[in-house]
């Protein structure tokens, strides 16, 4: 081996080993390795008016649709990308006035969106406004449920079931708040009567039968107090525990569940509180109590038990992959003097992947490690199956699925369907819950995915399909 090449691999080798010692330390970790800007709204501003970023949903790792507030006009459009960000596609605008002032109208604003498969998305709004596609964007409907409701919040748990909360009066008086219950994706609302009137300030879907929510109310003495409240059957039964000051929820089960909140120092910095409970709510731990910033939290989401994030401002989330035993600090990038640079509407469609908007202005992805497939197919193989195969639009993994998914395996998350190509990379992953069939199968649309050979794998599982045009 010549000098050159012995002292460049012995430099490499200093390198990689000073790296691999350096400590667990989120000063010291590069802030932003892992986060990536895939759309702004400087990049397309429709009609020369100017927009913010005001939410985003994702039906998995590859489709989101992000929502659009126009400013000055009044209005508002949706983006929708089904490549994992790398391109994005105006799919739907609604503007004040569109090229001269003499063709100006009122334009309601929105307030939530639901996106629980790529096929179905749904916005809802003040004027009891809704609008749904069912096709991918390339139609809408748009309805007025009631021109004296607002459309306060909704929650699909499926492509047929979800809920609706609104109110009267622009939501003036939150302790009005009806509950609206559909069965064929958002064309029907059935109101859900019932005795009492609570206002919610977070709400959690966690299946057809059970929501909670976060309830703020003034006691007796004119104290807040707050309480999770869950609901059984429509309100059939439901029942109340106390929990610490919240300000956002998220249970990902009956019993797993987080709250955040944050207190106030100043001008310059504010403790950033997170709470945990595995009894659901029953009992609270706080696993942060940290002095950071100005801006106190603003989200915090949960994958599974051990993947979350949670956000504040000036570009700072938080990051756990143990369920909140610790906590790691980055910034998603080094932000502006002068800029908040708020932190929202986080979603994680899954164990590898997250999406954020950044300043009302950017949606940023994070990219989590992602393990390469192994292509020995078990024994296991033999009593599940992928059908149809060859494929067109769906998959659907038939089989004994309990063993498969209740063994977790390194690196992949309970509950989660992964997809791969024959390079090894995970292309495509969705929790397992929100592709169950009808049959009790899991079902998967991969019509977005190119011709090609790809590998499915659900816990130890691994099966294979041919996807064709």
């Amino acid at each position: 081996m010549s000098n050159n090449k012995f002292f460049k691999s012995f430099f490499l080798i200093q390198i990689f080993v000073f790296i691999f010692q350096l400590p667990n330390n989120s000063d010291i970790l590069a802030q932003y390795k892992d986060w990536k800007q895939v759309d702004s709204v400087t990049k397309i501003i429709p009609n020369q008016v100017f927009s913010h970023y005001y939410g985003l949903k994702c039906a998995d790792s590859l489709n989101c649709m992000v929502w659009a507030q126009l400013t000055g006009s009044g209005g508002f459009y949706f983006r929708r990308t089904t490549d994992g960000g790398v391109s994005w596609k105006n799919v739907y605008m609604d503007s004040a006035y569109f090229y001269d002032y003499d063709n100006k109208h009122y334009v309601p604003k929105l307030f939530d969106l639901a996106y629980p498969n790529v096929k179905l998305f749904i916005a809802v709004g003040d004027s009891g406004l809704v609008i749904r596609t069912t096709d991918k964007g390339e139609t809408w409907d748009r309805y007025y449920f009631d021109t004296n409701i607002s459309h306060n919040r909704i929650r699909m748990f499926d492509e047929n079931f979800g809920r609706m909360f609104t109110c009267y009066n622009d939501c003036m008086d939150l302790t009005d708040l009806q509950d609206y219950v559909t069965y064929d994706g958002g064309k029907t609302w059935e109101l859900i009567k019932r005795d009492t009137m609570i206002s919610f300030s977070a709400i959690d879907l966690i299946n057809k039968e059970i929501f909670c929510g976060l309830w703020a109310f003034k006691n007796s003495k004119n104290e807040l107090e707050r309480k999770v409240v869950w609901v059984h059957n429509n309100w059939e039964t439901w029942d109340t525990v106390s929990c610490p000051p919240m300000l956002f929820l998220d249970f990902i089960d009956t019993s797993y569940g987080w709250g955040a909140s944050s207190i106030k120092l100043g001008d310059t910095s504010a403790i950033q509180l997170i709470y945990h409970t595995i009894d659901g709510g029953k009992t609270w731990e706080k696993q942060r109590d940290t002095v950071y910033n100005a801006w106190g939290i603003r989200d915090i989401k949960f994958y599974d038990r051990n993947f979350g994030i949670a956000s504040s401002g000036f570009s700072h989330v938080m990051i756990t992959t143990n369920g909140g035993k610790k906590w790691n600090d980055y910034e998603i990038e080094e932000w502006h003097y002068l800029h908040a640079d708020l932190v929202n509407n986080i979603q994680i469609p899954s164990a590898t992947t997250a999406y954020v908007i950044l300043d009302y202005n950017y949606v940023y992805k994070y990219t989590r490690e992602i393990t390469n497939v192994d292509e020995n197919e078990n024994a296991r193989m033999k009593e599940m199956k992928i059908s149809p195969n060859p494929v067109g639009e769906y998959i659907e993994i038939a089989g004994d699925l309990n063993p498969t998914i209740n063994r977790r395996v390194e690196g992949i998350a309970v509950n989660e369907i992964r997809i791969y190509n024959i390079l090894g990379e995970c292309i495509l992953s969705t929790p397992a819950l929100r592709a169950t069939s009808q049959e009790g199968n899991f079902r998967i649309d991969i019509s977005n995915l190119p011709s090609g050979i790809y590998y499915v794998r659900l816990g130890d599982w691994v099966g294979r399909f041919v996807k064709i045009e």
